[in-house]
């Protein structure tokens, strides 16, 4: 009987292939397997990340209460005076260009608010009129105008200077914020350079000031407006171990960021200042 040699080879063959086949295959889909084991374990570790990050970006929102230019805009004086020295002039506004610019604020039907205010939810166009210093002229010749509209101010006042010559004493003060029209906040007890004071200084610049003008008031200082505008990191956290909730600098503010609640910038108003450029600033608020 003759064998059949070749029939049977191709058998083995087929056979042997089929077998290492099917190895491939099985080999295959454990690999896919364990690929998809890692990829689900990286999507949830990505997933996990993710919400742990936007859990401490929505803490520290929550925290700094960033403030936007176009919820509320707010304007920088100084002095309301007709007479002025050559030198500072542009700091000293007239109070018929200051009354010009109130009854245009009203005219547009824009809402004067507190400094300490600004990140209240408001449907309406609002801004926010703020003085440093605390000079005399805020009681003799800004507040008049202030109350002949009915609007709000705020002064961040040197609290050492209280009661000397140029600034105003604690009976105008007092009598200015029980009016409901002007709050007082504080601008440290001696204006002078931050960045110069040690944390021992620094603190009683920024505490003592607040506790002083509490002390007059009878009313809560929770702003601060840094001297010349100058800040960095450790005055911010001075001030709010101090118990301040927002502090304002001297920065021109762009329409189109927000800054967190302890850099507010604000807009100069300057002797000489044209309508259109007053009106230009509130660009932002009618957005």
């Amino acid at each position: 009987m003759k064998i059949p040699v070749r029939r049977i080879l191709l058998k083995l063959r087929h056979g042997y292939r089929t077998e290492k086949t099917a190895e491939s295959v099985l080999t295959a889909g454990c690999q896919e397997r364990r690929e998809v084991r890692y990829v689900s374990v990286k999507k949830t570790l990505f997933i996990a990340i993710l919400a742990v990050t936007a859990f401490f970006a929505f803490s520290i929102v929550i925290e700094n209460k960033f403030y936007r230019t176009s919820k509320c805009n707010v304007i920088m004086y100084h002095l309301i005076d007709d007479d002025a020295p050559t030198e500072g002039e542009y700091l000293y506004v007239r109070p018929s260009e200051f009354d010009f610019q109130l009854s245009c604020i009203g005219k547009m039907g824009v809402e004067t608010v507190f400094a300490e205010e600004i990140n209240e939810p408001s449907a309406k166009r609002r801004v926010a009129i703020t003085l440093d210093d605390g000079y005399k002229d805020n009681y003799t010749e800004m507040f008049p105008i202030l109350k002949k509209y009915g609007m709000k101010a705020t002064i961040f006042i040197i609290s050492d200077y209280i009661g000397k010559d140029g600034y105003m004493n604690e009976e105008e003060i007092k009598e200015m914020s029980e009016s409901g029209l002007v709050s007082f906040q504080s601008h440290t007890c001696s204006h002078t350079d931050m960045i110069e004071c040690d944390e021992e200084e620094l603190f009683h610049e920024f505490y003592d000031s607040k506790s002083e003008i509490e002390r007059i008031t009878g009313k809560r200082v929770t702003c601060l407006a840094y001297p010349r505008g100058v800040y960095g990191k450790r005055e911010i956290e001075a001030a709010k171990a101090c118990g301040y909730k927002m502090a304002f600098t001297t920065e021109k503010p762009n329409a189109f960021l927000s800054y967190e609640s302890f850099r507010v910038p604000r807009n100069l108003a300057w002797r000489g200042m044209k309508a259109s450029q007053f009106l230009r600033i509130f660009g932002s608020c009618f957005s």
